[in-house]
């Protein structure tokens, strides 16, 4: 028995969804890249970008794109040209690490905003507002969401003196929290 065959073994040949995911994002990262810049590629062409260093961020970037499915559908391609769109103000092109951050979701929400917008749908509140007045408390409750392991509506309902009343209504859990503020 040789590597090859031990490493059949223990690598099976079928790749995960994550792994998947993260080969389109490097791909469509590579291709706005290149149509903003052509000499600039943040991978060696040499080397198959899921060999490098920074195919790590393609990676998490894969897992939050997934994280996002589980409540939205999330196309790779739009999700990467948001991250372009959305930093272009920098005049620079993104990095591979800001695929992952809070504000690649936040991007990714503006840029899907504004392309709804753009189709002439009506549209009760502005998206942008909607981002910009709750982005803090979003963070805040993912945060102890996750500190927690609970789910954003649980920590919502167990603790709604942390949050205005704005943002619970905007949640959808006012109605069974409203008794807690005395009304």
């Amino acid at each position: 028995m040789n590597y090859s065959d031990i490493q059949k073994f223990v690598e099976p040949n079928e790749e995960s969804e994550v792994t998947e995911i993260a080969k389109q994002i490097a791909a469509h990262f590579k291709q706005c890249c290149k149509a903003q810049s052509p000499w600039k590629n943040p991978f060696n062409p040499q080397i198959p970008p899921e060999h490098q260093t920074a195919f790590k961020h393609c990676i998490k970037a894969a897992e939050l794109i997934l994280e996002i499915r589980e409540t939205d559908p999330v196309d790779v391609g739009s999700f990467v040209q948001a991250q372009f769109e959305g930093l272009a103000w920098a005049g620079n092109l993104p990095w591979l690490s800001q695929l992952h951050s809070f504000g690649a979701r936040k991007r990714y929400d503006m840029y899907l905003a504004k392309r709804k917008a753009s189709r002439g749908r009506q549209v009760q509140r502005s998206d942008y507002q909607t981002l910009e007045e709750f982005g803090p408390e979003d963070r805040k409750a993912e945060s102890l969401a996750s500190r927690m392991g609970v789910s954003i509506k649980r920590v919502l309902k167990s603790m709604p003196r942390e949050f205005s009343e704005a943002y619970l209504r905007h949640r959808g859990v006012w109605s069974s929290v409203s008794s807690q503020f005395g009304e």
